[in-house]
């Protein structure tokens, strides 16, 4: 049995919630390990999500916590949880998922100090709208070895926990509008850091209609907004000097995919765009032209790595 020693801090970034936000809180309520704060971040709701909040609140002082942030995204209001938060671990739920069953917690923990991992994580189970058998959509959750692996199982927000001191100061990126988990894990994993995957079911994710999901984007706001991450993933490479060649060929491997999308999209931007894009791996060589390796990768079609040298070809610039 875990001795509760270790204060834990759950981070709820919460933006007209009311709907979800009382089935998050009661996953946490239940938890068997008790030794936690709840941050709740408000980013200025328009419906009752503060006043649930705040019944939270005062049902559970000392326990919950709440804050406004003021309109600044979701990403500003975690990075303010973090920073009024006093846990050796961290925690973040989103405000319409909830922790899987009353173990999770003690789980994640046990298996965090059992290891000395910096990051754990494990299943993450998908429904329509409600939470019961008959809304699952899917299960997702494998381990990460290797780069590929990486890009193929990161965990979703709600799913993964980490030490404070392995976050060591790094932050949401506040100017992504889509990928804010990706990126933060991503740049963990390129500080190489531990994850730790743990076959138990650890979070509910919800899937519901919402305006700042990417199928309810356009082609244009979705490419907008990949593009902008390839952009912070290229930055990070340059300024932690990465040279392995293992990570920057599937990060080159990603790179490409995602322009291949932006324009089967047909509404992609235009060709000076995306020279800026391809741009952003110009100074990074590999022994082999990237389309060779692509073409070579057994997770990748010959036919896609035609259709990735066409694009190149569209965007005027050609692999050498």
């Amino acid at each position: 049995m875990l001795p509760e020693k270790t204060l834990l801090s759950i981070i709820v970034p919460c933006y007209n919630s009311e709907l979800y936000l009382a089935e998050t809180l009661d996953s946490v309520l239940s938890q068997t390990y008790t030794h936690w704060e709840c941050i709740i971040v408000d980013d200025k709701s328009k419906d009752a999500s503060v006043q649930i909040a705040n019944s939270y609140c005062e049902a559970h002082p000392g326990k919950i916590r709440v804050y406004s942030n003021h309109s600044k995204g979701a990403c500003a209001a975690r990075n303010m949880g973090i920073d009024l938060s006093h846990g050796s671990y961290i925690k973040f739920l989103d405000s319409d998922d909830a922790l899987f069953d009353e173990n999770v917690l003690g789980s994640q923990i046990g298996f965090l100090e059992q290891h000395n991992y910096d990051i754990v994580y494990g299943d993450e189970y998908y429904y329509q709208d409600t939470f019961n058998d008959s809304t699952q959509i899917k299960k997702r959750g494998c381990g990460i070895n290797d780069p590929a692996s990486f890009y193929e199982n990161f965990p979703i927000t709600s799913n993964f926990l980490i030490k404070r001191s392995s976050l060591n100061g790094l932050k949401w990126n506040e100017k992504l509008k889509s990928g804010q988990e990706f990126f933060l894990l991503f740049q963990c994993f390129a500080r190489n850091m531990e994850f730790g995957y743990q076959a138990l079911a650890i979070s509910k994710i919800r899937v519901h209609n919402s305006v700042h999901r990417i199928s309810n984007k356009s082609s244009k706001q979705h490419i907008s907004q990949l593009l902008d991450l390839v952009d912070e993933m290229t930055n990070e490479i340059k300024a932690l000097k990465i040279s392995d060649k293992a990570f920057l060929k599937q990060y080159k491997k990603q790179i490409l995919l995602s322009v291949f999308q932006a324009v089967k999209a047909k509404e992609n931007k235009a060709a000076a765009e995306l020279h800026a894009y391809l741009d952003a791996f110009k100074d990074i060589s590999l022994d082999q032209p990237v389309w060779m390796l692509i073409y070579r990768s057994s997770s990748i079609s010959s036919n896609l790595a035609y259709w990735i040298y066409k694009v190149y070809s569209y965007a005027g610039r050609r692999f050498s």
